[in-house]
Order: structure tokens, then sequence, then C-alpha cells
């Protein structure tokens, strides 16, 4: 299949075809969290895995101290300030 560029008639000479216009690592990275997304929801949606889930995370939660809680909070933020660094807590 062949690719074209599109053309503007307007202030510009040209625009980058939609294909280029868009950094190819952060639509991976999207594809990959809209992959990961929708098979976690199927996965949760179906036979009361959800609910399993649920259960399962207060089991886990109420074994923890409010310490090891917090170590666990904390892992989790910084996992997501990596993943997305150009978000900010505003909470």
């Amino acid at each position: 299949m062949e690719t074209k560029r599109l053309l503007s008639r307007g202030n510009q000479r040209s625009t980058p075809s939609p294909r280029n216009a868009i950094d190819p690592g952060f639509t991976n990275t999207v594809y990959n969290l809209a992959w990961r997304a929708t098979s976690t929801l199927d996965f949760l949606l179906k036979g009361g895995n959800l609910e399993s889930y649920i259960s399962r995370a207060g089991s886990i939660r109420a074994t923890l101290s409010e310490a090891e809680h917090q170590e666990l909070e904390r892992l989790g933020r910084e996992a997501f300030s990596k993943m997305f660094p150009d978000q900010t807590d505003e909470n």
C-alpha cells in the first residue's frame, strides 16, 4: 500500500502525512495501553472475576501493616510517574 502525503493550500506549503504527524513511539505506547486496558476489562467483567479480584485485594490489604500499605502506595506513585512523567499529582 502506498502512503500519500497530504498537501495544504493555505499558509503552509505542506503538512505531514497522518502516519508521520505523531511519533511512532507514542503511537505504540497508546496502542499497547489500549490493548492492555481492553484485555484487562474483558477479563475482569467475565465470570465473576471482578468480585474475586476485589475480594483478593481486600484480603491482601488486611494483612498489610499501615507502613507496608504506604510503601506500596509510594511504589505505585513512583511507577506512575515513570510511565506518565508529564502528569502531576494535584490531590
